[in-house]
């Protein structure tokens, strides 16, 4: 090699596009500086874009947005990658220069995690998180069969292995979420969608949330007769709970004894089964009371408080008079 090839693979100065883009693999790449990787590719797209090689210039910037996005791990760089690798076939595997990939499939798996990451965000809305896990797994869907291409260097919290347990992943979630939409309205509804969603989670070979979903379910499907209004419930944890209250053996005898739903009370652990609308009107009731009493007292505080300023104020002069009389 001589010289000046040695100055323009140092510098990167006066390289064709081609060699620029093969320095991005040499001194970055395959050095695990993606950082450095990033910024020549970034280098090569612009001497392809003046050469007028338009395919070659989406392949320098593709890999420059993804090698970002390895580094700075920020959703928001998926936009950029999306219209280059559109444009493409193919593309070199993420830290490889030899080994190729679908650009295709690559894009539609960037565009899920896009989607994943929204759904992620979005628990505490459960309309906007259905419509992202569904999103999702439509698009993990599409990429089946195929092998994960960002997750090994850029991993989730778990199921990194395959898109297939990805899809299922974001099918349970979306099932759970319908589930939620729905619970209020129909709790057997519900219970139908919790358990495909814990047929999906199985299949996502994640044993916690399938179990946690099976934990909803089973209480969904609890009936209680409320100890107030006698009316039965279902939906333990949502349209029925337990409360504490006293019970003696007695009262729970009595139950059995007039054939009434024994399972409205728990002597063992002293509690009663209430209703939602039971409970939150007594609940209601006392935080009326609880304001009305702390709103009282209040007054009486605030009356006490105007009684000792008013006699401290009276002291003050006292003891300003007599300063000004020894003087």
């Amino acid at each position: 090699m001589s010289f000046v090839d040695k100055v323009k693979g140092a510098t990167g100065l006066g390289l064709t596009p081609d060699e620029a883009y093969h320095r991005a693999y040499e001194k970055g790449v395959l050095l695990g500086k993606y950082e450095a990787a990033s910024e020549m590719f970034g280098s090569a797209a612009e001497k392809f874009e003046q050469m007028g090689h338009s395919q070659r210039a989406h392949q320098a910037r593709a890999n420059q947005f993804l090698y970002d996005f390895a580094v700075k791990k920020d959703q928001l760089l998926i936009d950029q990658i999306l219209p280059h690798l559109k444009a493409l076939h193919e593309i070199e595997e993420l830290g490889s220069e030899t080994e190729r990939v679908s650009a295709t499939e690559l894009a539609a798996e960037l565009e899920a995690r896009k989607f994943e990451n929204a759904a992620f965000a979005s628990g505490q809305k459960p309309q906007e998180a259905l419509h992202f896990h569904n999103k999702a797994a439509d698009l993990f869907q599409s990429i089946l069969k195929a092998r994960l291409k960002t997750y090994k260097m850029l991993p989730a919290e778990d199921h990194n292995d395959t898109a297939e347990e990805r899809f299922f992943l974001h099918r349970g979630q979306a099932a759970f979420y319908q589930a939620i939409l729905v619970q209020d309205a129909d709790p057997v509804a519900a219970t139908e969608r919790l358990n495909e969603a814990a047929l999906a989670f199985r299949r996502a070979k994640d044993e916690t949330l399938r179990s946690k979903m099976e934990g909803i379910a089973t209480n969904l499907r609890i009936k209680r007769t409320c100890w107030f209004c006698h009316r039965e419930m279902q939906g333990l944890g949502l349209n029925i709970n337990y409360y504490k209250a006293a019970i003696t053996r007695y009262g729970s005898d009595l139950l059995a004894e007039l054939g009434q739903d024994s399972t409205t009370i728990d002597h063992l652990r002293q509690v009663v089964a209430v209703c939602l609308p039971c409970a939150t009107m007594i609940q209601h009731q006392a935080d009326e009371l609880a304001r009305a009493r702390t709103e009282q007292l209040r007054a009486e505080m605030n009356a006490r408080v105007s009684e000792i300023a008013s006699a401290i104020n009276d002291l003050s002069s006292r003891v300003r008079s007599l300063e000004k009389r020894r003087r």
